[in-house]
């Protein structure tokens, strides 16, 4: 009746096609025997799409617990590619040409409107608003990467410390003889993988659950989960820094108990800056 357009509100998804074909359902119904309009044009003047290259970090998670770990995962990427724009989102393994529709607005293949538009805030710094409202702000992209990919390679040696265990612990029950401290050094490093992964597990179960706003079962099991894997982290990392020292395994397994501790240290202190270690989900 404002002759503004349409706005759909949803509570919650946790399925994104959910929303796409709600979304769908209602465009076709409010444009059913209406004409498309072609999409807009704009011819960019020399230079102007060079103007928005750059790295950009994640500034609008859905919860606020976890931005930082939004932030960490959901960055983009803009690059210049014979005189188009190209998004790149490395957590979702997409590059996307973005067309352009005005200044310093684009749309992706298909969309006939705007998706993304890029502004400067107050103080000069670049930002980028992208479907569905993520937005997005100008930051180094070499932090960005070091950030992700000091996680990826975090995440992946705890599961080494897993998946060596498949083989050292069969031995140690069936009575094969291993080096002296082999298996509290190991077993160190597998205690605290545990205590993650088991951490994540009751967290998630809690969430599906809707239980983490009360005290039971899931909250008081991801509090003490948290707190063990602050523990077990830190036991870990003295245990391999003592085995490091004295020189008594083969260095193989001397480094990696090592670093596998320095992985789960790394992540116990990044979990504790932000709240999450001890974290009491039914007061928070």
């Amino acid at each position: 009746e404002l002759g503004v357009g349409y706005v759909m509100l949803l509570n919650a998804t946790y399925s994104p096609a959910a929303y796409l074909r709600i979304r769908a359902l209602l465009m076709a119904e409010l444009t059913r025997g209406l004409p498309m309009p072609a999409p807009p044009r704009y011819q960019p003047a020399p230079g102007e799409l060079a103007e928005h290259v750059g790295a950009y970090e994640f500034q609008s998670p859905r919860h606020a617990l976890f931005g930082f770990l939004d932030r960490a995962v959901l960055a983009a990427e803009v690059s210049l590619d014979r005189d188009t724009l190209q998004l790149t989102l490395p957590a979702a393994g997409a590059r996307v040409p973005l067309i352009p529709t005005g200044p310093g607005t684009f749309r992706m293949p298909g969309q006939v409107g705007s998706s993304v538009a890029f502004t400067r805030d107050a103080a000069g710094r670049r930002r980028a608003t992208v479907m569905m409202g993520m937005a997005y702000e100008e930051a180094p992209g070499v932090l960005l990467t070091l950030r992700r990919l000091a996680l990826a390679v975090a995440l992946f040696l705890l599961e080494t410390a897993v998946l060596l265990s498949l083989l050292w612990i069969p031995r140690r029950l069936f009575g094969k003889a291993l080096p002296p401290g082999y298996a509290r050094t190991r077993g160190a490093a597998l205690a605290a993988a545990l205590c993650f992964y088991a951490m994540i597990y009751v967290f998630v179960a809690g969430a599906q659950r809707f239980a983490l706003g009360e005290v039971n079962r899931y909250s008081l099991g991801f509090l003490l989960l948290s707190l063990l894997f602050a523990g077990s982290s830190g036991a870990a990392l003295a245990r391999a820094l003592r085995s490091l020292r004295r020189g008594r395994l083969d260095l193989i397994t001397r480094v990696h108990s090592l670093v596998v501790a320095i992985a789960a240290f790394g992540i116990t202190l990044w979990l504790m800056a932000h709240g999450i270690i001890g974290l009491r989900t039914w007061a928070w």
